[in-house]
């Protein structure tokens, strides 16, 4: 039997075209790729988000698209994602937290019990039956800025206002890694902000005031030096 995806061209960096097209159209819908690079040139923007994709799904990572990544990307994509338990995190607070119900995540995880722990790696379903979780309360004004590399609980809190948004930054985890730093960036480009992928002041207000396009080509950068 025929794949969908066996007549699809290897691709690599350096190709173009219609197919190369399409693999950047499901990089972004997966939220490896920001809009803003479906040019059908396979450059290194589009070879660091393949890289990224086939890590996250077990595969060998070479940034090349052969029939083994095809198949991953026009796979269904899982109605979950992952998240670090927090301390302070029960499965109560994660249900309301994230627009799901404790049931569902106990049957997703295989849980018999409401006991979880810290560091502890949940699916968490996509809401389909109750409201979309409300985002977290507003930043303080002494929010530090974020890059890759950066870690701890402003990074989660980061990453909770990106998945919020729809802009998905992978695991819930509270580490600034690639898919965070592309989510970053994603956000950034659709708020008519500098896409730098650093979070500072302005990015951190548009995170949390959902700050509409400025509606000029004037773009607007954080005021703190980078």
């Amino acid at each position: 039997m025929t794949n969908a995806y066996s007549n699809r061209p290897m691709l690599r960096i350096g190709a173009r075209g219609d197919a190369v097209i399409e693999l950047q159209t499901l990089l972004t819908a997966r939220g490896y790729l920001s809009p803003s690079p479906i040019d059908g040139i396979f450059g290194p923007l589009t070879q660091n988000a393949v890289m990224a994709f086939q890590r996250d799904q077990g595969l060998s990572v070479d940034g090349i698209v052969g029939p083994i990544t095809w198949g991953a990307l026009l796979a269904p994509p899982p109605a979950y994602f992952d998240y670090v338990v927090q301390p302070g995190d029960n499965l109560w607070a994660l249900s309301r937290r994230f627009g799901t119900t404790v049931d569902a995540i106990k049957e997703l995880n295989g849980l018999t019990g409401d006991m979880i722990f810290i560091g502890q790696t949940l699916k968490i379903p996509y809401g389909t039956e109750v409201q979309p979780p409300t985002p977290p309360p507003p930043p303080p004004v002494n929010r530090p800025t974020l890059r890759m590399g950066s870690r701890g609980e402003d990074v989660m809190v980061s990453q909770l206002q990106l998945h919020f948004w729809l802009f998905l930054p992978g695991p819930i985890d509270g580490i600034f890694g690639p898919l965070t730093g592309a989510a970053v960036l994603a956000f950034q480009r659709d708020r008519g902000l500098v896409a730098d992928g650093i979070v500072g002041s302005i990015t951190w207000g548009a995170l949390f005031s959902g700050m509409p396009w400025n509606g000029n080509s004037q773009m607007i950068t954080d005021t703190e030096p980078h």
